[in-house]
């Protein structure tokens, strides 16, 4: 597959789902679009490619969204975040919040902006009725984490 082509199709699965295909996962675009390509009698991931550029045809570009989609979740497969919150994050939630015994968690993952905001002032009409809950939010692209913070500071949420 040449350079354009992979741009393309990586640039299209960016806005249409949010994966961001890098070059050494290129790999994914033969192992999960060739069913697609023999479905439809094509030639190749080339042809597959050439045919969306020309024909836009929104039943094929969701196709492909939908085959290079993951749809399955391991929720343990990166294990750091979780030892993490497992020994610092909880320790401290329960050292800090033990003379109310317990605490609601509710946890927005994998967002897109504005959804934070969304989230947060989701928090606040939350916590009106219950208030021990803790909100996680995970963003799907963490080198937003810097701004959603100063967003959380601006709403008087930590």
């Amino acid at each position: 597959m040449n350079l354009a082509d992979f741009e393309f199709i990586s640039t299209l699965l960016k806005n249409r789902s949010g994966l961001v295909l890098t070059p050494d996962k290129s790999y994914l675009l033969e192992s999960r679009l060739m069913p697609v390509v023999r479905k439809r009698d094509m030639k190749g991931l080339d042809e597959l490619i050439a045919h969306i550029r020309l024909t836009k045809q929104e039943a094929l570009i969701l196709e492909v969204t939908e085959a290079m989609a993951t749809n399955e979740s391991f929720f343990f497969r990166d294990i750091k975040p979780f030892d993490i919150f497992k020994n610092t994050v909880l320790p401290h939630l329960l050292k800090t919040r033990a003379s109310r015994k317990s605490f609601k968690v509710w946890c927005a993952a994998s967002t897109h902006s504005p959804e934070e905001i969304v989230c947060a002032k989701s928090h606040l009409e939350i916590k009106k009725e219950y208030n021990n809950i803790l909100t996680i939010i995970i963003p799907r692209h963490v080198d937003r984490s810097n701004k959603i913070y100063n967003n959380l500071i601006n709403l008087n949420l930590k």
